[in-house]
């Protein structure tokens, strides 16, 4: 990639930029969620078992959910490529919180919570105290890091299926398990 920059093939006015597999960039977000909730320590000390229960599959889901749904609402319609960028990127700062039961910034944003429901709890200030929500933020920063690529909206699902499928009749990195001898 850095090659490719460096050589400019269309020219100096145009700039290449990697786009990432929206479906890697989601995944890793929640394999560091999943690393997170399971971790004992982190950098401010020990992290008691009923903080990292607050860090459920469910909850994981639902902060993956909330950068999706960001992303597919603000992206919509005809808004310059750099304000499709800087909407989304507001909403997943918020997700957190909004996940964790504080809706103050929401409420502002407009888009998918009407603020607190009945009997819900803010629980963001119990991660703090520990230090497991800036390892929460940091791993939101990274799918924030990446959303010029998530706008876009590509998968290389249908790429890597092409290869699974090619690679069953050469003999290549993957295995084909339905084979008996492979």
């Amino acid at each position: 990639m850095k090659q490719i920059v460096a050589s400019q093939p269309y020219g100096p006015n145009f700039l290449i930029t990697k786009i990432e597999c929206k479906n890697h960039i989601m995944r890793n977000y929640k394999r560091r969620l999943r690393e997170i909730g399971t971790k004992t320590k982190n950098a401010t000390g020990s992290v008691p078992g009923s903080v990292r229960s607050l860090l459920d599959a469910d909850r994981q889901l639902r902060l993956r959910v909330a950068v999706t749904s960001a992303i597919r609402y603000r992206s919509a319609g005809y808004l310059p490529f750099q304000q499709r960028i800087d909407e989304p990127a507001k909403d997943i700062h918020n997700g957190p919180y909004h996940v964790f039961g504080d809706h103050r910034c929401w409420t502002e944003r407009g888009f998918f919570c009407k603020g607190p429901k009945e009997g819900d709890v803010c629980l963001a200030d119990i991660p703090k105290e520990v230090g497991m929500w800036d390892d929460i933020l940091s791993a939101k920063n990274f799918v924030a890091h990446h959303l010029s690529s998530l706008i876009h909206n590509i998968s290389t699902n249908d790429v890597e299926r092409f290869n699974s499928v090619l690679c069953k009749f050469l003999g290549g990195k993957r295995v084909y398990f339905s084979m008996r001898v492979s």
